[in-house]
């Protein structure tokens, strides 16, 4: 077994909110992605816009609507750029 199946099932009580999170990645993908092009190399940016989208889907309870969501995924995208020392 190669090892890249879902292990984790997802229940009926949680499938909204992972609808709710693929709505949120189409709608703000481009925009992080565009931000990673301008600030570093713009061949990692799809790779480092779905890194920050996977944190913020694995941090989602943490998020405690003080700000908007997209905020709050821009920070995300901001401490990825600061953690690659090229700022």
């Amino acid at each position: 077994m190669s090892g890249a199946h879902d292990t984790n099932p997802v229940y009926p009580d949680k499938q909204e909110s992972i609808t709710n999170f693929e709505s949120t990645y189409e709608l703000y993908r481009q925009r992080i992605c565009r931000y990673f092009s301008l600030k570093l190399n713009p061949m990692v940016a799809d790779d480092l816009t779905q890194q920050v989208f996977l944190k913020a889907a694995e941090n989602l309870h943490r998020f405690q609507g003080k700000s908007n969501l997209f905020s709050w995924i821009f920070k995300i995208a901001q401490n990825t750029v600061k953690g690659s020392g090229k700022t």
